[in-house]
């Protein structure tokens, strides 16, 4: 049998995971949005607090492109979501399906957009 060797860090990496979720919904929740500014106090803010684990500042880095690039594709035409983290229940004959949904805007037609920032994957948008 093989021995899974334990990773001292990980309560710390999960504890960064959480910090940059915390982060992004504060940012895709607010009504200005986020500023080139605000990416590199947020970085600052993820190194400063986890500095043992992220020695070598690549997951700072990922974190701060991550940012950067919802700031381009969002800065021009950035408008308040309906909802953020958003949980669910429907009930599909005997099987309850469960989840959260991170964000849900209104379109301009009136349909909503369903987006998953976990896997950048959009659902079909539906009339609401």
């Amino acid at each position: 049998m093989k021995q899974i060797k334990k990773n001292k860090n990980w309560k710390k990496k999960m504890e960064i995971k959480l910090d940059f979720r915390n982060i992004m919904e504060d940012v895709v929740g607010s009504e200005h949005g986020i500023s080139e500014k605000d990416i590199n106090n947020i970085k600052e803010k993820i190194f400063k607090a986890h500095k043992s684990v992220l020695n070598d500042k690549k997951s700072g880095e990922l974190g701060k492109k991550i940012l950067e690039e919802f700031h381009k594709i969002n800065s021009k035409d950035y408008k308040i979501p309906i909802a953020v983290e958003r949980s669910f229940n429907v009930d599909l004959d005997r099987i309850i399906l469960t989840g959260i949904i991170d964000r849900v805007d209104k379109l301009p037609s009136g349909n909503l957009e369903i987006i998953d920032y976990k896997s950048g994957k959009r659902l079909p948008s539906i009339k609401g």
